[in-house]
């Protein structure tokens, strides 16, 4: 009796295997909502980190901003469970320009960092930087997706942190040539000048969330993006994903 509930369960994993192929095969047709399906249902039957993170990708495809949460999950779930995370780098990448190149410089910005979080990668990094780098072209379009509690007074010169990631009202801090900035919105002016700065981890409403990059350099007219992260648990968080992925369809 236990050898037939063993080749059910093997039965199972070829079937979820077989799903997440043709998940791929769609979405590189192009046929997202067709893919996302086949991909749910391979998730269903085995929680594979590689069918989760297929299945974050097409979501953020799909325009779903928690798809890059349930990516990064995955990653974090595949290096503890050893597998080589290494080869989804060139995905996400191609999706982050391909991201940028659309004006979503912000779910860009989110997604490399979040990934850069549980697993540091210097290809990451460094379009991470790229795209800190040039805030000239984007800050108009960033500054009109979030909510306008941005202060007019600032002068326009003065360098400026980005946040994502808190919830709204949440105080969060820096520390730039040994003087305190805090703001409750998400956007922060420093005095005019140039600093080396430093991100405070953020305790609200109980929950610590953590700055990825938690440090950098700003000067006059620069923008920075910092990106905040609750920290991973170590039990596996599928349960609330899967919920999620299910209900979205």
């Amino acid at each position: 009796m236990h050898f037939h509930h063993h080749e059910r369960k093997e039965n199972k994993e070829d079937l979820a295997f077989k799903l997440y192929s043709e998940a791929i095969d769609l979405e590189s047709k192009g046929m997202l909502n067709e893919a996302y399906m086949k991909i749910v249902e391979a998730v269903r039957l085995s929680p594979n980190p590689v069918f989760i993170f297929e299945m974050g990708l097409i979501q953020l495809k799909e325009g779903m901003r928690e798809g890059i949460d349930v990516m990064v999950q995955a990653i974090d779930q595949a290096q503890r469970t050893g597998l080589d995370v290494s080869q989804w780098i060139p995905r996400i990448l191609t999706e982050a320009k391909i991201l940028s190149s659309h004006g979503k410089t912000k779910l860009a910005v989110l997604l490399l960092s979040g990934v850069n979080s549980v697993y540091p990668n210097s290809s990451i990094e460094q379009e991470l930087s790229s795209l800190n780098e040039s805030p000239q072209q984007i800050g108009g379009q960033i500054q009109s997706e979030l909510s306008p509690q941005v202060s007019s007074q600032s002068s326009v010169s003065s360098p400026k942190i980005l946040e994502y990631g808190l919830p709204q009202g949440c105080n969060w801090s820096i520390y730039a040539e040994g003087k305190g900035f805090s703001s409750s919105t998400n956007v922060l002016y420093l005095d005019p000048g140039k600093y080396k700065f430093k991100v405070m981890p953020v305790t609200c409403n109980g929950v610590t969330y953590y700055p990825t990059p938690d440090m950098g350099y700003l000067e006059n007219g620069k923008t920075y993006y910092v990106n905040f992260f609750k920290r991973s648990q170590t039990s596996i968080p599928w349960i609330p994903l899967l919920v999620l992925a299910i209900a979205l369809i």
